[in-house]
């Protein structure tokens, strides 16, 4: 994966309406073996553009194709990442891991003091759980019939510290 083929632009307003036509076809085309949270375009565009979301979008360069983005949000004593999904076609290149590494990098220069980045994974979802502890997360908390389709979820954490700005 060469960076000088990737744009990722990070918005902190509201996306146009081509943008969440790009994320909700990301969204909807997803595994098949994961139930879909968002059916309808207008709950996916007012998930998408609260205004506690920051988003980042992962495009190709030259065609400005969409390949990925990520959603996340000030949460409690730290950052969640709320969504981060990459077009299948371009699964374990390494995509995934460029956007949460911008996650972390952003939620890094925007802290005082040390706190953590957090996502809920269903404890069902192994290869998940395998690679966010690969990324250096560890179970915080379980929850109970935390997703829509019933299952148990682990907050998963990772302890982040501020940019020290000279």
């Amino acid at each position: 994966m060469e960076s000088s083929y990737l744009i990722i632009s990070q918005i902190g307003d509201y996306l146009s309406t081509k943008e969440i036509d790009e994320m909700f076809a990301i969204e909807q085309r997803r595994s098949n073996k994961k139930p879909l949270k968002f059916r309808v375009k207008g709950l996916f565009r007012i998930f998408i553009n609260k205004s506690r979301n920051v988003k980042f979008l992962l495009r190709k360069c030259g065609s400005n194709e969409l390949i990925g983005f990520a959603v996340m949000r000030d949460h409690f004593k730290g950052w969640l990442l709320v969504r981060v999904l990459v077009k299948y076609t371009y699964k374990d290149i390494g995509y995934k891991d460029r956007l949460i590494d911008e996650c972390i990098d952003y939620a890094k220069h925007t802290i005082d003091e040390p706190e953590k980045i957090f996502t809920y994974i269903s404890i069902k979802d192994s290869p998940s759980l395998e690679y966010y502890k690969n990324k250096g997360f560890e179970r915080v908390k379980t929850y109970i019939q935390y997703f829509d389709n019933g299952d148990d979820a682990f907050r998963m954490g990772k302890p982040i510290e501020p940019v020290k700005e000279e």
